[in-house]
């Protein structure tokens, strides 16, 4: 049983994305993390310490993530973001 009484549809993990605000399962987000010095990193094999920040791996909902802020937010201190995240990421994903 799961929250609110109804039997689990699924055993993946799911997490919520930042910037849609849909559940999902983990293989079709990225998880972010926050370096000590302030820095978003990505964390594609989730080993890195620290609470993950969770984005669809979309080329929109990370705009938009990275547009409004929510990076800042979620982690609940201000953050900085590579200038170059987006075209890493998309240059990332297309090698592979």
């Amino acid at each position: 049983m799961s929250r609110g009484g109804r039997p689990k549809s699924s055993d993946d993990a799911e997490r919520r994305c930042i910037a849609t605000g849909e559940t999902q399962p983990k293989a079709g987000l990225i998880r972010f993390v926050v370096s000590p010095d302030g820095l978003v990193v990505p964390d594609v094999l989730e080993k890195l310490p620290g609470r993950g920040i969770w984005v669809s791996a979309d080329a929109d909902a990370l705009a938009l993530a990275i547009k409004k802020n929510l990076f800042s937010r979620s982690a609940k201190q201000q953050v900085q973001l590579p200038d170059d995240l987006l075209t890493w990421l998309n240059g990332a994903f297309c090698a592979v």
